[in-house]
């Protein structure tokens, strides 16, 4: 008999955002690793534009969505979205033999299940943070924000406190989550990190290199992390003006766009705008060179790992005692 995995996400395919790929690459691993998988989920109408339908989870994982007239956009709402999900997680287990429950966030809403569900089913509980939740964040100004930081710490420690196992998506992550929970906790706290999803890449085409220059791309966000290595990465290249072509795929950014233009590089750069996954990784595949910025200290993206997967040069720009620094350097 198959066994059963019940995974809990408000993002999964076909929503397109970061958030939505963690969740959906573990739901069709296990799934090719023959276990039965049941995801529930936001309804797609709650990913807006952010829905790439060549995203997919496999057809034969059973979904089950949650459908409410508010997206779950802040605190308040969280609350509401509480209830949704247990009253789903209550219907699926119902009807279901579950052995594990994955819970995957942020949001984190569903996280303070978990007290619940032990008492309810004697299937495994697994935290995974693909985000952090109230650690790690400076203490917020404001009275009413300095309210909800405390009620969010309560409730991560309550959610802890009630699970079998605690994931987090670094070494570093882990540590701290280990350092702060383990005493009141019996749950092992162990590490997955990031990756890319085979199933989706396998049929991908690699595009031949058009050698007439040497091609750098970025692909998604690249000044929101530091408007000074725009400046960098910008300065630097204005030394090559004719050998180089700089493309962009993802959301406009206007600064690193300003600074193309005040370094008089406009030819040299071209902007492909939104791609969807694949379309943007067979793009990805003709360049010479791979740009990333990420200036957080802990935690590493799925954004590395695509760039790994390709097989390409990075150009990265990284907090000097980031793990993302760590991670390449190995």
């Amino acid at each position: 008999m198959k066994k059963s995995v019940l995974i809990v996400s408000y993002y999964t395919y076909p929503c397109d955002l970061i958030g939505a790929k963690r969740s959906s690459y573990l739901a069709n691993y296990l799934h090719s690793q023959n276990f039965r998988v049941i995801v529930l989920k936001a309804a797609n109408k709650h990913y807006g534009t952010n829905v790439d339908y060549t995203l997919k989870l496999n057809k034969n994982i059973e979904i089950k969505h949650i459908k409410y007239r508010w997206d779950l956009v802040n605190f308040k709402l969280s609350i509401r979205w509480y209830f949704l999900f247990k009253k789903e997680l209550i219907a699926i287990l119902r009807e279901n033999h579950v052995d594990q429950i994955i819970m995957s966030g942020g949001p984190f809403c569903y996280f303070n299940l978990t007290g619940y569900l032990k008492k309810k089913t004697n299937a495994n509980i697994i935290l995974d943070f693909r985000d952090l939740w109230a650690f790690g964040f400076l203490r917020p100004k404001g009275f009413r924000n300095r309210i909800i930081y405390k009620i969010k710490q309560i409730l991560e420690k309550n959610s802890i406190s009630s699970a079998d196992i605690v994931i987090g998506v670094s070494e570093k992550i882990s540590e701290k989550y280990k350092k702060l929970y383990s005493t009141s906790t019996k749950a092992d706290f162990i590490t997955i990190m990031n990756g890319f999803d085979e199933s989706l890449l396998e049929n991908m085409p690699f595009t031949k290199k058009n050698q007439e220059s040497f091609k750098l791309a970025i692909f998604g966000k690249f000044s929101s992390y530091n408007l000074n290595d725009v400046k960098v990465l910008v300065n630097g290249l204005s030394s090559y003006k004719n050998e180089f072509k700089l493309i962009h795929i993802g959301l406009q950014e206007l600064y690193l766009e300003k600074m193309i233009k005040v370094n008089q590089l406009e030819k040299q750069f071209i902007y492909l705008g939104y791609m969807n996954y694949v379309e943007a990784m067979s793009k990805l595949s003709e360049m010479d060179c791979l740009i990333v910025n990420n200036r957080l200290e802990v935690g590493i993206g799925t954004k590395i790992f695509d760039y790994i997967y390709l097989n390409k040069p990075i150009l990265a720009f990284l907090k000097n005692c980031g793990e993302h620094r760590a991670f390449l350097q190995q």
